[in-house]
């Protein structure tokens, strides 16, 4: 006589199976996504402009400069000093084109000339000022002995104090530039922006995640409430069944928690956790009693083999088949044919 049986599914036909149910999930999560929500929360035309008020305004301060043809790229060229003639001009090649830079004469002109353009409570400095207070002309600091233009020359150039310690000043005067670009991309009309753009950015790809838990809510939520004994695609695939912990039929309200729990903790939680909760939760299946993973502990329920296990839809219908079934299992007992 059939007695209740309760095979455990293994843990690769498990793996296949939810292989089998995520890559439905993606295939219908990924068109949702760039069709429908992608569209709704992200203005690539917003972010085109946000993009080219801070390309002029950078281009604007000197300290950029444009090295293309068409408005594809800024180049921030204090990288381009490698000798105190290089301070004066420089020539960088990039895509084929030379493009000519003038360390000094970006940096002066940006704290004399425009600065005032970028921020209400900060001045623009003479040349003085700016030669003592930017460039500390005097001092060992920059090694800087006179900030000046050459005779018969157009752009600023510099003498140093000890020409033997050259690396200090060009260390120094890199820095100098790397501060003016900080100070540059702080003030507000070039931060709100890229602040803008990042915040658009940031939210198109968190809108990923609600798109990816409806499309899995889908795939592991509603499917099973509509086929026999919680199946989803790929449990369908496998001869897969989802029981409760006692070994009967689930109900179908326990399909609800168990496929939030797969979607928040393993699949969602796999994501921000880089695969953690997901590693956690397999590892369970494999060495824990019944092996049960996460969303099983919630939803009190096991996984088994649908072709090996034999099981009743509660323990009153187990009672009930066996008292139909006594004369059977008494001849059984018996040996009777």
């Amino acid at each position: 006589m059939l007695k209740k049986k309760i095979v455990l599914a293994g843990i690769w036909p498990r793996i296949a199976a939810h292989a089998i149910d995520l890559a439905g999930i993606l295939t219908l999560a990924v068109p949702l996504y760039f069709a429908a929500v992608l569209p709704n929360c992200y203005s690539l035309e917003k972010v085109k402009e946000n993009n080219e008020v801070v390309f002029q305004a950078q281009l604007a301060s000197e300290l950029y400069k444009q090295y293309t043809d068409e408005l594809s790229g800024t180049l921030y060229y204090n990288n381009a000093v490698n000798s105190i003639s290089t301070l004066t001009t420089s020539t960088i090649v990039l895509g084929g084109t030379a493009t000519k830079v003038h360390i000094l004469d970006a940096l002066h002109n940006y704290y004399t000339i425009h600065r005032e353009t970028y921020f209400d409570d900060k001045v623009n400095l003479t040349t003085e000022v700016f030669a003592s207070s930017i460039l500390a002309v005097g001092s060992s600091t920059s090694n800087i002995a006179s900030f000046y233009i050459p005779e018969n020359e157009v752009h600023y150039a510099v003498t140093l104090i000890d020409s033997n310690n050259a690396t200090i000043t060009l260390e120094y005067v890199k820095k100098a530039f790397e501060n003016a670009v900080d100070e540059l991309n702080s003030c507000e009309l070039i931060k709100s922006r890229q602040d803008e753009n990042n915040a658009s950015q940031l939210f198109a790809l968190w809108m990923l995640a609600p798109t990816v838990a409806a499309a899995a809510f889908l795939f592991t939520g509603l499917i099973p409430l509509f086929m026999p004994y919680g199946k989803t695609l790929g449990k369908l695939a496998m001869h897969l069944i989802v029981l409760n912990g006692s070994g009967y039929e689930i109900k179908k309200w326990q399909l609800i928690p168990r496929s939030i729990a797969y979607i928040a903790l393993e699949l969602v939680g796999g994501v921000l956790s880089f695969g953690a909760t997901f590693l956690i939760s397999y590892t369970m299946t494999m060495f824990m009693k019944k092996h049960r993973s996460f969303h099983d502990f919630i939803a009190y329920t096991v996984v088994a083999d649908e072709r090996r296990s034999f099981w009743f839809r509660d323990r009153l219908d187990e009672l009930e088949w066996k008292e139909a079934h006594k004369d059977e299992e008494e001849k059984s007992f018996l040996g009777e044919e």
